[in-house]
């Protein structure tokens, strides 16, 4: 891990007040922070057994003019935020605050605040001082985010539903078991596997054919007997069973 300098540290960062701190039993320190804004660091003074440096707090601009454009813009990354928050409930909060909120400064902070964005994409975001170009930055994170959020929510669905569907047909198999039962139609699916593995047992066949016969059958023996895939292995064996290995013919 390379060691903090003046050479590997950047010099625009983030200003807070440290509001409460907690030494936890490994050492380490929770901290609460009342967050001030950003500042500019002008030297440090150490670097161990912590980093102090001399730093100038950067003012944000007291008035920001945005144009007719501007203004769409900014109506526009509104309504993705609130389309991303759709996608998680703890992010409700973030959305109203966001509504109320005109400058494209602290909409861009504040958005940007709620994202899983690498830590090099968060300082490009920290270093861009300019509102409305600060902004734009961000709409683009937070557009790939909405992609992102969209694509895992199809894929749950998609997932809860195959799984809903072999739930009922699991469900549809038994109560067909049952029935049978009740109308003494049940077979006897052990017996059947014995009679098919005597049969298998009997024919001469190559050693390959053998070895994967044998593997088709102690899978059939794993699998429902109602399923696609047991059907499917039933019928190869039965193929393995019908061929006349040990026939040949005069040609």
């Amino acid at each position: 891990e390379e060691k903090p300098s003046d050479r590997n540290i950047q010099r625009i960062v983030g200003s807070a007040l440290i509001v409460h701190s907690v030494k936890l039993p490994n050492g380490d320190y929770k901290v609460r922070l009342h967050v001030l804004g950003r500042a500019k660091i002008d030297s440090f003074v150490s670097f161990y057994p912590f980093i102090k440096a001399r730093a100038k707090h950067i003012e944000p601009r007291a008035e920001v003019s945005v144009s007719a454009k501007d203004q769409k813009f900014i109506e526009k990354v509104k309504k993705d935020f609130s389309l991303f928050s759709e996608y998680d409930p703890a992010m409700e909060e973030h959305m109203f605050t966001a509504k109320d909120l005109y400058d494209p400064g602290s909409l861009a902070d504040l958005i940007c605040s709620t994202l899983p964005l690498a830590t090099i994409e968060l300082q490009q975001v920290l270093e861009e001082l300019e509102p409305m170009k600060r902004l734009k930055l961000v709409a683009g994170h937070l557009s790939r985010q909405v992609d992102v959020a969209a694509v895992k929510e199809r894929v749950n669905a998609k997932v809860q539903t195959e799984f809903e569907k072999a739930q009922q047909e699991e469900i549809l198999r038994e109560q067909l078991r049952l029935i049978q039962e009740e109308l003494g139609e049940a077979i006897d699916e052990t017996k059947d596997l014995e009679d098919l593995k005597t049969q298998l047992d009997k024919i001469q066949m190559p050693e390959a054919a053998k070895r994967d016969a044998e593997k088709q059958l102690r899978r059939l023996k794993q699998l429902h007997p109602d399923t696609s895939e047991a059907a499917l292995a039933r019928t190869y064996l039965d193929w393995v069973v019908d061929i006349p290995w040990s026939q040949r013919t005069e040609d």
